[in-house]
């Protein structure tokens, strides 16, 4: 409220500035004699708002790994030496390899007992891969998706409704945020051990598959893409990053 008192005064006198701009194009005005006045300046104190907090993540590892199951999608045994008739000729035996597409991230508002009245948005950038500090998310767009860019709105004590529906919760001085990422559309969605083994090996690719384009078989398709994500995934430089900022609401 303060500020908004504080920029009336500007506001109002760019209007008068733009008002005489138009009446010197329009008219020719004679100018008065010379007179004097004393005014008087009010001064309002300047609150600094800034928010001070601290961002750090648990459990931040994400594997694209194996997805164990007990029998495949046509009811059979899953094991690893059955032919592709029974279509099992996908695997990952590696005990370490399990699937762990989640991470969290805490933000805590070290100053918030101070502004605890106001509205806060804290924004949170879409997460970047980055490879040897190089921008690789386009890149494997295809095989990976990852968190958005969103925006949390804290207002008395919670968050807003939209990012509770994401996971998203608000208690003391911390918000909590779960980092959910997935597979990417060459494997619509799916972890791979389910999605190929749903189809013989050499079955090809239909043609609205978005893989059409570069491989012919689905497992011309596990070969290629599942080594690109073995790639970065066994390059200690490949890290996924995510900016944080917030501000006071107006």
């Amino acid at each position: 409220m303060m500020k908004k008192k504080w920029m009336a005064p500007v506001l109002a006198l760019l209007l008068c500035v733009s008002m005489v701009g138009i009446g010197f194009a329009a008219w020719i005005i004679t100018a008065p004699a010379e007179e004097s006045a004393n005014g008087q300046f009010e001064v309002y104190d300047v609150t600094d708002n800034s928010i001070d907090m601290t961002v750090s993540m648990t459990d931040n590892t994400v594997k694209f790994g194996s997805k164990t199951f007990t029998t495949d999608p046509k009811g059979t045994p899953a094991d690893a030496s059955d032919d592709v008739t029974n279509h099992n000729w996908l695997s990952l035996s590696d005990a370490d390899s399990v699937e762990d597409l989640s991470a969290t991230m805490t933000i805590k508002i070290n100053n918030y007992s101070a502004l605890s009245a106001k509205k806060i948005q804290i924004t949170l950038s879409s997460v970047q891969i980055k490879k040897a500090e190089v921008n690789v998310t386009e890149q494997y767009a295809n095989y990976i998706t990852v968190p958005v860019a969103h925006t949390i709105t804290l207002e008395n004590g919670a968050v807003d409704t939209t990012s509770q529906g994401l996971g998203i919760t608000f208690s003391g001085d911390t918000i909590t945020v779960p980092l959910t990422f997935a597979w990417g559309s060459y494997f619509d969605g799916t972890n791979p051990n389910q999605y190929f083994n749903q189809v013989a090996a050499n079955t090809n690719l239909p043609d609205a598959h978005p893989a059409k384009a570069t491989y012919a078989t689905y497992k011309d398709l596990a070969n290629g893409a599942l080594g690109s994500l073995y790639d970065i995934y066994n390059d200690q430089t490949v890290r996924y990053t995510i900016n944080v900022s917030a501000a006071v609401a107006n």
